[in-house]
């Protein structure tokens, strides 16, 4: 598929979805959708020991065979994983066909959907994408912003969730919340958080609203 890959953040909780494939690949697929709360089925007649277990666990559920393109009705999201990439093709085209959601691991091309790196922060999540050129260098200017981005930052966002769940319930108006909000982040609270003072970071923001 052509086009430019467009970021999007997706709320997977509860949401069918489909990994067809029982390899290392597909297991990491499995682990980023069940990070996401997704509710996992995965077609393949051998799978890994993790999975396995993930299975055996209950977190997702096993359906041991091979695929056929039946088995792809009800599900949100398709990850074809399989180590064969025609017939990670074939699924991509009968999942697209269907208007769902399609990774291929062998070619992200041929699907809809790029599983792109992304650094986590608790709530921040900042993704990087090549356009499927070079998943690598993707993965390494992750790795570059994880030293510019660190652990404060979710702190950080907590207490800024805090302080616009105060303004949403003292402002009806959007303007103010947003004046409000910015208040704060210009306080540059980030040195404190990161030496570990969040609750003097916390007091400083409440100063600053008068609350």
């Amino acid at each position: 598929m052509s086009g430019q890959v467009l970021p999007v953040g997706i709320r997977f909780e509860g949401m069918p979805c489909l990994v067809i494939g029982g390899g290392s690949v597909a297991e990491r697929r499995i682990q980023w959708l069940l990070s996401g709360q997704a509710k996992v089925t995965v077609v393949a007649p051998e799978v890994t020991d993790a999975i396995s277990r993930l299975s055996d666990d209950g977190r997702l559920e096993w359906r041991c065979g091979r695929y056929s393109p039946d088995c792809l009705e009800g599900y949100f999201m398709i990850i074809a994983a399989t180590d064969d990439p025609i017939l990670n093709e074939a699924i991509a085209e009968a999942g697209c066909r269907g208007n769902r959601l399609v990774n291929v691991v062998s070619n992200s091309e041929k699907g809809n959907v790029e599983v792109i790196p992304a650094l986590h922060r608790g709530d921040l999540a900042i993704g990087i994408s090549t356009g499927g050129a070079s998943p690598q260098l993707a993965a390494r200017i992750r790795d570059q912003l994880s030293c510019q981005y660190g652990n404060e930052y979710g702190d950080y966002l907590r207490l800024i969730h805090e302080i616009r769940d105060w303004a949403q319930s003292r402002y009806s108006d959007l303007n103010e919340r947003r004046a409000a909000v910015a208040a704060v982040l210009d306080l540059d609270l980030l040195p404190l958080i990161r030496e570990g003072k969040l609750e003097l970071a916390r007091q400083l923001a409440m100063e600053c609203l008068s609350i």
